[in-house]
């Protein structure tokens, strides 16, 4: 057996596709410019990663016999619009599938009904927008299944309803639908009495998702919130309980997927899975989503980010514009008490020539009593502005 084994591999070896990496029955073609699946690959591959590529279409022949060692298959990151229903004819004992950050845009009939192992699919961050009542039957061992950041109306909008169906009772679903309830979505929120669970520990006893976090100790969900100020630069870290991620990836409140450092952007993903946002504007702000992808679970961490209209930064010179605006008004108030001291003190002269009469009063004090008026309402302004940047500095620290 290991004769065969060390045979196969340097089979393997002599015919791995140019720009792919082959070890073992694991096959990586990630990022290597492909826009067709190579051919002839070997019977006993496991693994196989076509990542980061330019395929569009997945038609049946993509692999004219079987793969029954096969169980793992990542498309993701390519182009693909179309997924023939008979693609996954081939691969019968497949487990984990990632169609992820594509350009599908509907699930035909039966689309995975051959995939009967599977247990883990994902395919956010397409444009789904229809798929057909039986595109998933027959996936009985389907644990996984992710639909986020698609064009589904009404189930993206309002959650999945899900009730009366025999969901199995875990912490997972109780932080799931928690979410969904503080963000007041109907499936959540109408049906809460009807979303039940089973215990399969305790003979499928019935119980309520909304019970979970007293029965099982779940920890409590929290969606963590950020306040930013416009042009900062922040770092935001996608906190997952994980280890061994194999990928990360970030999502903004327009549902775009955030680039990878080295792409022209002010909102990238950096190297170590984390998202920076450089010269914040309000248009950064939202609800950013960060999907955390491993073999064994995966896991989704929400951010609310929201950007303050004003820079910390300008507080110095705002300060320092309003002192001396401040001190010009004093100045000015001053000035205004003392002529009104010194035309209120003194004997009033009924020579027209000396005293200009009441119009020539009016004449003297009318622009001081103007700039009063702009000084007061300017004052009041001001101790608005400088207000709001203060308490800003105490939220900030």
């Amino acid at each position: 057996l290991q004769e065969q084994l060390d045979h196969s591999g340097y089979a393997l070896a002599q015919n791995c596709h140019k720009g792919c990496i082959c070890a073992s029955n694991i096959i990586s073609c990630s990022k290597a410019s492909l826009d067709v699946i190579p051919p002839h690959l070997p019977q006993y591959v496991a693994v196989l990663d076509f990542s980061h590529n330019e395929l569009k279409r997945l038609r049946a022949e993509w692999t004219p016999y079987q793969l029954p060692h096969l169980h793992s298959l990542s498309l993701s990151h390519n182009n693909l619009s179309f997924i023939s229903t008979e693609a996954f004819s081939n691969v019968p004992h497949l487990k984990y599938l990632d169609l992820s950050s594509n350009d599908i845009d509907s699930l035909g009939e039966d689309q995975f009904s051959r995939l009967d192992k599977l247990e883990v699919l994902l395919l956010y961050g397409n444009k789904i927008s229809k798929i057909d009542r039986s595109a998933f039957d027959e996936m009985e061992n389907l644990q996984k299944l992710y639909l986020s950041h698609n064009l589904i109306s009404p189930w993206v909008k309002n959650g999945l309803y899900v009730h009366n169906n025999p969901l199995s009772c875990r912490c997972e679903l109780y932080t799931l639908f928690t979410h969904w309830q503080k963000r007041q979505l109907s499936s959540a929120v109408d049906f809460k009495e009807e979303l039940i669970c089973l215990h399969t520990d305790d003979n499928n006893k019935r119980l309520k998702i909304s019970s979970l976090g007293e029965v099982f100790n779940c920890s409590e969900f929290k969606e963590k919130a950020l306040e930013i100020y416009r042009g900062e630069e922040v770092i935001i870290s996608c906190d997952t309980r994980q280890h061994d991620v194999e990928v990360k990836e970030w999502i903004t409140p327009r549902y775009e997927r955030v680039p990878q450092e080295h792409e022209n952007s002010s909102v990238t993903m950096l190297p170590d899975g984390k998202l920076q946002i450089k010269n914040v504007s309000l248009e950064d702000m939202g609800l950013y989503t960060c999907f955390a992808v491993s073999q064994m679970f995966n896991e989704t961490v929400f951010v609310q980010v929201t950007v303050h209209n004003y820079s910390l930064h300008a507080v110095p010179d705002t300060l320092n514009t309003a002192y001396t605006t401040l001190v010009g008004c004093i100045l000015t108030n001053r000035q205004e008490d003392s002529i009104n001291s010194s035309v209120l003190s003194t004997t009033p002269n009924h020579n027209a020539e000396v005293a200009g009469g009441k119009e020539g009063l009016n004449r003297n004090t009318g622009p001081i009593n103007l700039l009063l008026n702009f000084c007061n309402l300017l004052l009041l302004f001001s101790s608005y502005i400088l207000g709001g940047l203060i308490w800003g500095q105490s939220v900030k620290n």
